[in-house]
């Protein structure tokens, strides 16, 4: 008969897992988690309901019109956080004492938001981890000097290629040589300021035209003072990009892999991807050297649908106040799952401006979708995708309440945030 494990988190469970692995799974001090054997490998489910980190979108406005961006097909618009909406959000996270992280990332870039730097800098003096994202292309001296003295903890440098012909393709408006020209002045800001914050880390969204200069940006990365390197998959948002995808079957897909483990030699953080012979010649070159470490102990069919946003306890807030419960569902766009189109209907659990974030985490509607999603009996779109039912996100054969998760790739690791 097989049997069921119920763990908390403490420090004595993390010392068992290498550095960043418990992170990266999920597991942090003071969640609780329920482990069950299957036939393939381990499942693993968190058991507390604690909201434990929070992403905010402080603006959902660019700078840049990178091709890959959902911001070209959608029609909502830009719009900045209202100081009185960041007031309520401060709020709740006072009345949510397991919150630990606030990481300030949507699909906007968080450096066009005039009081950012003030909104990291209240987040810190609540005792709070603070980490953003951004495109690296506003990091001047003083903005460097102004994000190492708001005391943030963590920053992702979005980098999709490492030859400037292909990253300024990609990211239309920016330039390579001033993004790691930025990069170096934030090194020289930390020096100058004394402080070991914030590290660094860098996104890299790979497609058939770049991933072969992934192996490039690792060698670039401790150069850089950046840890890690987590790459993603492509999200097509048009036609003209869903032959760039390296995921075009999910089950001859290779394991999502961890490479490297210092700073001298970088993470970097693989999802699944085809086995096809370019790509696997390209994670041989990565690993030279190295050691791979998949995920300790677990087989990646044991993997799939989970959703990583419910594991970890983490909620959205939306540039107007709006709650979602994941990154997909932040906004509506159109886009393409293994080449078939898809339109995302946004879905919000409540607005900031009705309700307090405690009472929309806590409400019995939200409560009942996170176990949901922990389940995870959605009809499996994502393997099947044939009939009408599969174009939007609203309904499915199963006949689950709206939104339905089963063809989400964020759940099948194929698609992954900082």
């Amino acid at each position: 008969m097989k049997q069921s494990l119920r763990i908390t988190i403490d420090e004595s469970t993390l010392s068992l897992f290498q550095n960043g692995t418990a992170k990266s799974l999920g597991l942090l001090p003071g969640t609780e988690w329920l482990l069950e054997p299957t036939e393939t490998g381990i499942t693993w489910c968190r058991v507390d309901d604690n909201l434990l980190k929070l992403y905010i979108e402080a603006t959902n406005a660019c700078n840049l019109n990178c091709q890959t961006c959902v911001r070209n097909v959608w029609d909502e618009r830009d719009g900045m956080m209202a100081d009185e909406t960041f007031a309520r959000v401060l709020a709740g996270l006072q009345e949510l004492p397991a919150v630990q992280t606030v990481h300030f990332g949507g699909y906007g870039e968080p450096l066009t938001h005039p009081r950012i730097f003030d909104m990291i800098a209240r987040v810190k003096a609540l005792g709070l981890r603070a980490e953003m994202i951004t495109n690296g292309t506003l990091l001047s001296e003083a903005n460097c000097e102004r994000i190492v003295a708001s005391g943030l903890d963590l920053l992702v440098v979005s980098i999709d290629g490492a030859h400037e012909s292909t990253y300024d393709t990609i990211r239309e408006g920016s330039e390579l040589n001033v993004v790691l020209r930025n990069l170096r002045t934030l090194a020289a800001a930390r020096h100058k300021l004394r402080q070991r914050t914030p590290d660094v880390g860098i996104s890299f969204v790979a497609m058939k035209d770049n991933l072969e200069e992934l192996l490039l940006l690792k060698r670039m990365a401790p150069q850089l003072r950046a840890s890690f390197i987590m790459v993603t998959n492509l999200l097509p948002h048009t036609e003209d990009m869903k032959d760039q995808i390296l995921y075009s079957s999910l089950v001859a897909s290779t394991y999502p892999i961890r490479i490297g483990e210092s700073r001298s030699d970088p993470l970097v953080i693989m999802p699944p991807l085809d086995r096809t012979p370019e790509i696997s010649e390209v994670l041989r070159r990565l690993s030279i050297g190295r050691v791979n470490v998949d995920m300790p102990g677990l087989d990646w069919n044991a993997k799939r649908n989970t959703c990583r946003f419910v594991r970890e306890g983490v909620a959205f807030v939306r540039w107007d106040g709006e709650i979602a419960p994941c990154m997909p569902l932040l906004h509506s766009y159109p886009c393409y799952v293994l080449g078939r189109y898809k339109r995302i209907v946004a879905h919000s659990f409540g607005s900031l401006h009705a309700r307090s974030l405690g009472e929309i985490w806590n409400d019995d509607t939200y409560r009942g979708f996170r176990e949901r999603v922990k389940k995870f009996e959605f009809s499996p779109c994502i393997d099947c995708g044939g009939c009408q039912l599969s174009e939007s996100n609203q309904e499915n054969c199963f006949g689950d309440p709206a939104p339905v998760c089963g063809d989400c790739l964020w759940a099948q690791g194929i698609v992954q945030c900082p």
